[in-house]
């Protein structure tokens, strides 16, 4: 057993702080181990909803999801999987507030808290079967997201993440022949990425494949 006490008060200080660094470490790591356990348990019963569309799982998910989204390591994902659920369970005006008490630092991509502001006020109106405040509420929705792309455009960036997010906006308001005649017109601006406005066209195009909620996990 060590002897402290044979030990010179300067030497003594580095042991304690030592211990300290030690203890504060592990302690931090228990923690990020604990928020990533949670979102992945919150990931997990999530994704079964789509085997069985029971909502008791939305709300088991939900039940996970405060320790991770204060987390730094999990805090985007985690933050996306709360606003995909309450969506889900179309509890939108929880959503509004939601979105309306984060930062703009708790979005992987910044345009995404003015998007989802509108988006939920959006789906709040058409449940009220107010087509005039819908239509107000996403187009305020798209508007972030297209200054987002444009900037993209002028920086010669492209991400796929944007596009998805625009089409789910559009399909919401404007006809079969409208987006399809955008994605053409995005085929030709970026035909390196062909394949992708494709994938979107099939997933964004009722005639051609079914519609799925904003989902970027």
């Amino acid at each position: 057993m060590c002897n402290f006490k044979a030990l010179n008060p300067s030497t003594l200080i580095t042991v304690y702080f030592f211990c300290f660094v030690l203890y504060s470490c592990d302690a931090q790591q228990k923690k990020i181990d604990t928020c990533k356990s949670n979102y992945n348990k919150a990931s997990k019963a999530f994704y079964s909803y789509y085997q069985n569309t029971d909502q008791s799982v939305l709300i088991n998910a939900l039940s996970y999801l405060e320790n991770p989204i204060n987390c730094e390591e999990t805090r985007f994902e985690a933050v996306q999987l709360k606003i995909n659920i309450l969506a889900l369970l179309k509890e939108y005006e929880l959503g509004i507030k939601f979105v309306d008490s984060l930062n703009l630092a708790d979005f992987k991509l910044k345009y995404k808290q003015k998007m989802y502001h509108n988006y939920f006020n959006g789906i709040y109106y058409e449940s009220k079967s107010d087509s005039i405040q819908r239509n107000k509420y996403f187009l305020q929705a798209i508007e972030p997201v297209q200054d987002y792309i444009k900037d993209n455009q002028i920086k010669n960036k492209f991400n796929e993440e944007s596009f998805s997010d625009l089409f789910f906006l559009k399909k919401q308001i404007t006809t079969l022949d409208v987006l399809n005649t955008e994605i053409d017109s995005f085929k030709l601006q970026f035909s390196d990425k062909a394949d992708f406005f494709e994938t979107l066209r099939i997933t964004f195009t009722p005639s051609e494949g079914k519609s799925s909620p904003i989902d970027n996990n």
